[in-house]
């Protein structure tokens, strides 16, 4: 019974003296560290014993980045975020690929433009189409009837919700011949084609930056991930090396470390 009562008092005051050892140290200081990791140190204020408070010190929080930042640098622009975080290669990544959209959706919107003046110029010169005052809807309706006087008729027998074009000179066309209008309405479905492409790359400049922001929240979140006390002290090794597997000398196998200091 002695011998466990004094191997149990032993135990304690080795423990005692291994946490409050630079008590001895750093006496003349008003803080005295009882657990001093690598990366991190917790401590406790001096002072009465009923007002005794530990606290928690971060060394490296300056040195990490913060992932809200992070993720609205690449919403704002693709690639930011991953400048911010020192991805510099992911950054160029999605910048050449923002540069990309954006100048696609220049050319589709300039070539949607150009067809769609293209197409009006056919109709005046081919239908006599007066372009003042026309929609989309009646170009539509250009391009599928030969006059004005046979879309009222047979447009709206099938549906009435169509708008009626006025009975005067300047809401009046007639066609030359079908391959005239077949080719007008070429033209028009091909400047609608840009638009819609032109509209899909606006889809792909904000998957772009949805891409982006999840790649910037991860690579903060990897960036900090060296600073975390926890993860520094654990060292996975090749044993033996990659040689000496080679030459024969061992089977592979992998070592884990975990180093800690008081």
């Amino acid at each position: 019974m002695n011998k466990y009562f004094i191997s149990t008092i032993t135990l304690i005051v080795f423990l005692t003296s291994a946490l409050f050892a630079d008590d001895k140290s750093e006496a003349q200081d008003s803080t005295c560290h009882f657990f001093a990791p690598q990366e991190m140190s917790f401590f406790a204020q001096t002072g009465d014993l009923d007002d005794q408070i530990y606290a928690f010190e971060d060394e490296n929080a300056g040195n990490r980045k913060s992932v809200t930042t992070a993720v609205l640098l690449s919403l704002a622009l693709p690639g930011l975020g991953e400048l911010y975080v020192g991805r510099t290669g992911r950054a160029a990544g999605f910048f050449i690929a923002e540069t990309g959209i954006w100048a696609s959706f220049a050319y589709f919107k300039h070539k949607e433009s150009w067809l769609e003046d293209d197409y009006i110029n056919f109709a005046i010169q081919y239908a006599g189409v007066t372009p003042d005052g026309k929609d989309d809807f009646f170009y539509d309706m250009v391009g599928f009837y030969d006059n004005r006087d046979e879309y009222n008729k047979i447009s709206r027998v099938y549906t009435r919700t169509n708008p009626f074009f006025p009975e005067t000179p300047d809401w009046d066309w007639e066609w030359e011949s079908d391959e005239l209008k077949t080719q007008f309405r070429d033209i028009k479905n091909d400047s609608r084609a840009q638009g819609r492409n032109a509209n899909f790359t606006l889809g792909l400049a904000l998957a772009n930056r949805v891409i982006s922001a999840v790649d910037a929240w991860w690579s903060a979140k990897s960036y900090n991930r060296q600073f975390s006390p926890l993860m520094s002290k654990f060292h996975l090794k090749l044993t033996p090396s990659i040689a000496d597997i080679v030459i024969g000398n061992g089977s592979p196998g992998f070592m884990l470390n975990f180093k800690h200091e008081f």
